[in-house]
């Protein structure tokens, strides 16, 4: 049962030591990730790296540049601040249970911890599908336009900045993790009853296209990537009816 209603100013306090925990623990995670920047960009990089080089033998190792003097050093604070972020999010989630929890009922605590586990569970899938899946296809067919330089041709080669090529690769992540949400964008209507599993049931079809063309604006220009997040996207609208009809047994019990 929720508790006694307790003054506005109290509350205000106690959100003003969540956000400073939160803001702590970032900052603290983030000096960290500073001092790694460099294996962290390696590791975004690695997809990239991997990818051989038979259209220009004689390349060598790939490298990266940048033209702007700060460049380098401001794209080592976005990669070490997004993944302070990413790593504190379970700590973020759980200050916002603690100051969220004591005006919930019992039933409204074990959905709120459900989706936290759940939203942070799907994004970490998305993300690692587009890391070891998608990138290597994406990069191979954007690779695949480097020519070499035969009887005084022009040669075409490769040299990204390191500060697009995050954005990118952070791009692609983030909206990866965030089509792996649509799970719980699901449950949560059913839950409100602004939808039925008999309204998805009936447009399933339809729901079959809108992926199609979600994955063709969200994935790299290439069908293997596009197909690889279509898929997910049609598992996840079928395991949502499914789970809309289990909840609806479970309200009839």
């Amino acid at each position: 049962m929720p508790k006694t209603l307790l003054p506005i100013s109290h509350h205000l306090a106690e959100l003003r030591i969540r956000i400073i925990y939160c803001i702590f623990s970032i900052l603290i995670t983030f000096l960290t990730c500073y001092y790694f920047s460099e294996q962290l960009f390696y590791i975004l990089a690695k997809p990239l790296m991997d990818q051989n080089t038979e259209n220009i033998p004689n390349l060598g190792k790939r490298n990266f540049i940048y033209t702007d003097i700060t460049e380098a050093f401001i794209t080592y604070i976005k990669i070490s601040l997004l993944t302070s972020v990413y790593v504190c999010f379970p700590v973020i989630m759980y200050q916002i249970w603690i100051f969220l929890v004591p005006g919930l009922y019992d039933y409204e605590k074990k959905k709120l911890g459900f989706f936290c586990l759940l939203s942070f569970v799907l994004f970490s899938l998305g993300v690692c599908i587009a890391y070891f899946l998608i990138f290597p296809v994406a990069w191979k067919f954007f690779l695949s336009f480097e020519l070499a330089s035969h009887y005084n041709a022009l040669e075409i080669q490769l040299q990204p900045k390191i500060n697009q090529y995050i954005i990118l690769v952070i791009r692609i992540l983030f909206l990866f993790g965030l089509c792996f949400q649509f799970p719980i964008y699901l449950i949560i209507f059913v839950q409100m009853n602004l939808i039925t599993p008999t309204w998805f049931i009936r447009r399933r079809n339809i729901s079959c296209v809108f992926s199609f063309i979600v994955a063709a604006m969200l994935s790299p220009p290439d069908v293997i990537s596009q197909i690889i997040l279509v898929i997910p996207l049609l598992l996840f609208y079928e395991l949502a009816i499914f789970t809309m009809k289990l909840l609806e047994v479970y309200r009839n019990i």
